[in-house]
């Protein structure tokens, strides 16, 4: 029986050993309070407890390349103010993408906002726009009433182009 057996909410419970320690030394080490306030910690936090049959990389090199990141961006307050503002995504994407509670969750609480938005494959697409209407000095009026971004290969398609004078 190992430890990680137990699952709770889709979420592993974190290891018992020295785990409860962080807290208290982030509040006295300052090299602890940087790692902490990255997000660094807690994506390798993430990296190593969550399940890894999905992953096409190994987890270890995932960790390996985030700290080599992190020790570059410790160098400087303005590069590890922006690996924060990065790093801090990468957490929340990456507990949607491991665990089916959490992604469960996300899709439950944003399909307020998402209503207007299709999903099919790799494609996200933006219909039903109140018209985006292109309006310049130039002679002529352009409207889009759709556009479609793929993520695969980066490109953007608009639906419903209209050219007028």
């Amino acid at each position: 029986m190992t430890i990680f057996a137990n699952q709770t909410f889709g979420l592993l419970p974190p290891p018992p050993n020295n785990s409860w320690t962080a807290f208290p030394l982030a509040l006295i080490a300052s090299w602890v309070r940087g790692i902490v306030t990255s997000g660094c910690a807690a994506e390798s936090f993430l990296l190593l407890t969550g399940p890894a049959e999905h992953w096409s990389v190994s987890r270890y090199t995932l960790l390996a390349a985030l700290n080599a990141a992190y020790l570059l961006a410790s160098t400087s307050w303005l590069f590890h103010l922006a690996f924060a503002a990065v790093c801090w995504p990468l957490v929340v994407v990456t507990c949607i993408v491991q665990y089916a509670t959490v992604s469960s969750f996300a899709r439950n609480r944003l399909r307020s906002w998402l209503k207007y938005m299709h999903f099919y494959r790799d494609k996200v697409a933006f219909f039903y726009l109140p018209s985006l209407v292109i309006d310049t000095d130039l002679d002529g009026l352009v409207t889009i009433r759709g556009i479609t971004f793929s993520i695969l290969d980066l490109t953007i398609e608009l639906h419903g182009i209209e050219v007028g004078e």
